[in-house]
């Protein structure tokens, strides 16, 4: 219930009451909880609620860091995280291999991501960060036709496509992508 917070409702009237308890181990361990299932709520409203879109997200329920804020979640210590970490990297979909061409690295990610961290996001794997060109996955309708379930693993935020200039900058590029590669990257928001 604390979740729907994200979406602007107020919840100071069960906050409050829950803070007088003054318990900090439950209120550390419901601050965890909140803050590990709110990357996969927003990604299933922005799938089953805004078709797939970061745009309709924030046209729907205002920009999140507010929303909490005003929610009141903020007392509790709940934040919109500044990082996120993926495990799982695809190849970009064929449709951005014209930034190959112009040597620009390119990522594509959940729209989830785009929401919580903006669109300026820098990737961080052993060392080595870029900044590359972000898309949302929601732009590629004809990728999820032809790969339905890294699609899917993209919306939910479980997997990001890199382009073949990202990987390489990253030091990925020996890694086999044709099917699955489990590593641990870095994604930092760069609005603050």
């Amino acid at each position: 219930m604390l979740l729907a917070g994200i979406y602007g409702v107020y919840l100071r009237d069960i906050i409050d009451p829950i803070l007088e308890i003054n318990d900090k181990i439950f209120i550390q361990d419901l601050r965890n909880e909140i803050q590990n299932r709110m990357c996969k709520e927003i990604a299933l409203a922005i799938t089953c609620i805004c078709g797939e879109s970061a745009e309709k997200f924030h046209e729907k329920f205002g920009d999140i860091r507010r929303n909490i804020k005003l929610s009141g979640l903020e007392k509790l210590g709940i934040t919109i995280p500044d990082e996120i970490v993926v495990h799982n990297v695809s190849k970009a979909p064929y449709e951005l291999d014209y930034l190959e061409r112009d040597g620009i690295a390119a990522a594509v990610v959940a729209d989830t991501y785009l929401v919580i961290l903006g669109r300026e996001i820098e990737i961080n794997f052993r060392g080595k960060s870029i900044r590359p060109r972000i898309f949302a996955i929601s732009k590629f309708k004809e990728y999820a036709e032809r790969a339905p379930r890294y699609y899917n693993e993209v919306c939910l935020g479980e997997r990001i496509l890199l382009n073949k200039i990202a990987r390489k900058a990253l030091g990925l590029e020996n890694i086999e992508m044709r099917y699955n590669a489990r590593i641990k990257i870095v994604l930092k928001s760069l609005n603050k």
